[in-house]
């Protein structure tokens, strides 16, 4: 009931208007429009609640428009109307007439499919070489493919988890630079960019003047890109504020509003069923019955008990017709024992030969269900960027040469098994007549004797070949055990903890003192290094920022602090202790790590917080107070699974609020600010100071603003430290990398 529940439910939803890669637009679109519209969650997110804005605003075409506004206050939700289009209870939203064309779209989240860096760029659209290699140059991608082996065919893997933040995002940029859309949407796509790369991107790709002829909507908070804008959109609590256009002649209008935007997310619920058998045993028992007789002297009696009705099935055992019987009987019991192995051979010999032929066919069905799951994730995944760019083509022919495979495969499984049930019949029947043959052949055979031996020898024959059916089946279906343990295998495996003694106090680390020394790791034992002798001290209660170029091994440092790289050379010791004589588990939970992608588990905000339930209502709420602003936020208020309901942003400050709740030692922060605006940002910082005062702080960052007052700086390049210091001393001294990088940011794009 609950599958056909979610079923209906699909069913009832409303579809957008069907768009794919074959329709034709009309006509070139002159304005992109959201007149006096009121739309709701469910038309575009899909859910039932409904949420009304009332928005009122046109974006010309050619210019460079951009949307800003603090975290959460329905930038991104603004986008994905535009992206679905149509029309609302009121007015409408959309692309006006040139909603069929295809779109350029960049999202947050940059969403990649499994491919290489190339495919990924040219999306299924005509290869122009010339502009594939000025997209690559443009948005600072040469350097990183230059590093790469494979160059542009490196495979990008599931959602890109080879390529880092900051290269997910330019590859993501890059493919909606490449097409030839006359709309471009880029969703706050340069948050996880370094200063350098983020100036040139923008010069190249954002402001250059080829693209001053593509209508551009992009979400940003950088004041670089705001001094460039033709008109600015500010957002307020998922309301439009302000609009300002031609900012050259402060040229302010605003904007009357009476709605309001809750950027909230369907929940998809992930429904585990379990299917359960209970086999049980049924046991008998044998129960006699004791006769006993009492014969007198008198013949009257005897013959009274010799006309019983049993005791004449008791004469009939020594008749002519039961000793025949029982002759036949030892016969054919010593003839079955002869002849029972040449049978069992030849059902061997068909069972051997097929299971050889099936187990490598199921082999290769098993492996063709892989690409085809992969398929319908990803495109599950993509469906905003999918529609945007009017790719459903492309990836409907990727899905159907999936099925295609996979088809193949099962068409091949099933013949094997249609080709073994046609040998069993034939021999069943060849046993059956031969049986009728000398049945007939028999001079005194009698009809029921021949029809009772067809009707045994068939009735034997086919559970016999069953059975032998039942263990080729069997054999066949191992391949998938047998997958599963050659995956397990081979799959690396950390040290398990039983093998270490504890070697630490309950309570450790106690101070949160970090010690590198000639550390050096990759991600797999014949793999490159990615970190190479890095030595780096970091005290206790000392803040420590890593900055550098994306891909320069920022996060790969972190991640070897919680033991998710591969030591080759070198120690990383906390409080003096080398982490690898550390139990994993013990490793992992006594850091506070803050992930560039946060994770939310479907709940409560208040399970969020603290998994195990350890601490009381009213610490918990201080807390979530601290980093929630002007945020209405409950402990009870619901999480959807994976933190649907709430936005990139958002979903950063509750992992942090967790980070404070667990008080451990030591907190890592990989881009954990990237996607707040100012304000919050500022905020965080302030609790930075206050909250962990007393811990051990390091920040990967590219706002290198906000790190001015940390204790101490690394420079990261090529997977090794090239410059580190206190930041303020840096900046006050002579030249440094850390001061170039900052007068690069903070003097063009200091953030709003």
């Amino acid at each position: 009931m609950v599958s056909l529940q979610r079923l209906s439910d699909f069913m009832d939803r409303k579809t957008s208007p069907l768009v794919t890669d074959k329709t034709q637009p009309t006509m070139q679109p002159e304005t992109l429009d959201s007149r006096t519209h009121s739309f709701s969650r469910e038309q575009v997110l899909g859910e039932s609640n409904d949420t009304q804005a009332s928005l009122d605003v046109e974006f010309s075409r050619g210019r460079l428009n951009v949307i800003t506004g603090d975290t959460g206050s329905g930038k991104t939700l603004l986008l994905h109307s535009l992206l679905l289009g149509g029309f609302g209870k009121q007015g409408s939203i959309g692309l006006g007439k040139g909603q069929f064309e295809p779109i350029a779209y960049a999202s947050q989240e940059p969403w990649l499919f499994r491919g290489s860096i190339k495919d990924n760029i040219v999306f299924g659209t005509a290869y122009d070489q010339k502009r594939y290699e000025r997209v690559i140059r443009d948005c600072a991608l040469e350097k990183d493919l230059a590093a790469f082996k494979d160059g542009d065919l490196k495979e990008v893997g599931e959602g890109g988890r080879s390529l880092s933040g900051g290269q997910r995002q330019r590859v993501s940029l890059a493919r909606a630079m490449y097409t030839n859309a006359n709309v471009v949407i880029l969703d706050d796509i340069l948050s996880g960019l370094d200063p350098s790369t983020f100036e040139w991107v923008v010069t190249r790709c954002i402001i250059r003047s080829e693209q001053r002829n593509r209508t551009m909507i992009m979400v940003t908070n950088s004041q670089r890109v705001l001094q460039m804008a033709d008109l600015v959109i500010h957002m307020e609590n998922g309301r439009i504020a302000q609009v300002k256009k031609n900012l050259s002649a402060k040229n302010t209008q605003s904007v009357p509003d009476t709605g309001c935007v809750d950027c909230l997310f369907h929940d998809r619920p992930e429904v585990s069923e379990t299917i359960s058998a209970t086999f049980g045993s049924t046991d008998g028992s044998d129960g006699t019955i004791p006769v006993s007789v009492e014969a007198s002297d008198e013949c009257a009696n005897l013959q009274h008990v010799l006309t019983l009705p049993g005791f004449k099935y008791l004469r009939s055992f020594g008749s002519r017709p039961f000793v025949t019987l029982a002759v036949l009987s030892a016969v054919g019991a010593q003839a079955l024992e002869i002849g029972l192995p040449a049978w069992l051979a030849i059902w061997s010999a068909i069972s051997v030969r097929n299971e050889e032929e099936a187990t490598a066919v199921k082999h290769l069905y098993a492996a063709s269900l892989t690409p085809l799951h992969h398929s319908i994730a990803e495109t599950a995944s993509g469906l905003k960027t999918i529609r945007a760019f009017r790719a459903q083509g492309m990836l409907q022919k990727r899905f159907n040469a999936a099925v295609e495979h996979h088809v193949q495969a099962w068409n091949a499984v099933s013949d094997l098994q249609r080709w073994l049930a046609v040998r069993m019949d034939i021999f069943v029947a060849l046993i059956s007549c031969s049986a009728a043959t000398l049945a007939i052949l028999r001079p005194n055979s009698s009809a029921p004797v021949v029809g009772l031996s067809l009707t045994l020898t068939t009735g034997l024959c086919t559970a016999l070949l069953y059975l032998v059916y039942l263990s080729s089946l069997l054999e066949v279906e191992m391949a998938s055990y047998c997958r599963i343990e050659n995956y397990i295998q081979e799959l690396p495996q950390e040290v398990s903890s039983a093998n270490l003694e504890a070697c630490v106090e309950e309570h450790w680390p106690t101070r949160g003192l970090i010690s590198f020394e000639d550390f050096g790791a990759s991600y797999a034992l014949d793999e490159e290094e990615i970190l190479k002798g890095i030595n780096y001290r970091a005290n206790p209660g000392q803040r420590t920022a890593i900055v550098g170029r994306t891909g320069s091994g920022k996060t790969s440092l972190a991640l070897s602090l919680l033991r998710l790289t591969t030591r080759t050379r070198g120690t990383i010791s906390i409080d003096g202790v080398d982490i690898e004589s550390v139990p994993v588990e013990k490793l992992r939970q006594s850091i506070s790590f803050i992930p560039q992608d946060p994770t939310l588990l479907d709940g409560t905000i208040r399970f969020n917080l603290d998994f195990n339930g350890e601490y009381d209502e009213g610490y918990l709420q201080s807390v979530l107070d601290d980093v929630a602003g002007t945020r209405k936020w409950k402990l009870d208020d619901t999480v959807e699974l994976n933190g649907r309901n709430f936005s990139q942003g958002e979903r950063q400050l509750i992992t942090l609020a967790r980070a404070m709740v667990s008080k451990h030692k030591i907190l890592i922060i990989d881009e954990g600010t990237a996607s707040l605006d100012k304000a919050s940002e500022d905020r965080i910082m302030a609790v930075l100071r206050d909250r962990f005062s007393a811990c051990t702080v390091i920040a990967i960052t590219h706002r290198l603003h906000s790190i001015v007052d940390f204790d101490q700086v690394l420079v990261m390049g090529d997977g090794q430290v090239q410059e580190a210091g206190n930041p303020r001393h840096l900046l006050e001294g002579g030249e440094s990398r850390f001061k170039a990088l900052y007068l690069q940011q903070c003097g063009t794009d200091r953030q709003s």
